[in-house]
């Protein structure tokens, strides 16, 4: 086992950075530094950014590229290969506790969800403040999770709700359907057998597999 110092803060998340240039490193956000960093297994780190209060992290491959993403009071985009800034995206109101990527036809979306229970896309590349659909009213609660699955050749945002995975196209932000699902806290695409899955979890302690079909 390796063991990396981080200083002496709690760290708030963490999330592996999988891509050329930043194999075998990983990405965190401490509580209150308001930093988030790229780490070597060796301790040696690379500042990304400054961006506020972290409150998630990710990294996702879409658009050809691996990303790294981070949500607060905004949602903002590094590329993971050479570690420039693509962006920063924000909502109308509220924290971003959730945010993930997808490839459409015509651009990379970043897809984000909110304390407020919204769910935002953006173009990547556009304005700061132009979105590329939304508000979306996804949830009466806060969302702490967001993914994108392929179903059928098409890319599906998917959000919880306390009973249902409620199911959004991944390019316009129209509601495209829901499955029954109890109490999903998190959740994540993963290849499965050389199948597209997602794979879910929440209080009931229960850990779901879903395929494409599951969500038809």
């Amino acid at each position: 086992m390796d063991v990396v110092p981080v200083e002496r803060r709690m760290v708030g998340a963490v999330s592996a950075a999988r891509a050329r240039g930043a194999e075998g490193r990983f990405v965190t956000a401490q509580q209150y530094s308001e930093e988030v960093r790229l780490w070597s297994p060796d301790g040696t780190d690379t500042l990304l950014d400054e961006v506020g209060e972290v409150s998630c992290l990710g990294t996702v491959r879409a658009g050809g590229r691996r990303l790294i993403l981070a949500g607060g009071s905004g949602a903002h985009v590094w590329d993971a290969a050479n570690l420039t800034e693509l962006g920063s995206f924000y909502p109308d109101e509220g924290w971003v506790w959730a945010v993930t990527a997808c490839a459409l036809a015509e651009c990379t979306a970043i897809v984000a969800v909110t304390e407020k229970g919204e769910l935002y896309a953006w173009a990547l590349g556009a304005e700061p403040d132009e979105l590329l659909y939304g508000p979306v009213f996804a949830s009466d609660g806060a969302l702490e999770a967001v993914a994108v699955m392929t179903v059928g050749g098409r890319p599906l945002v998917a959000t919880p709700t306390p009973d249902s995975l409620r199911l959004w196209d991944a390019a316009d932000g129209t509601e495209a359907g829901h499955v029954n699902a109890h109490g999903v806290t998190t959740m994540e695409p993963a290849i499965v057998d050389g199948r597209g899955v997602l794979v879910t979890a929440g209080g009931d302690g229960v850990l779901r597999i879903w395929d494409e079909s599951d969500l038809v």
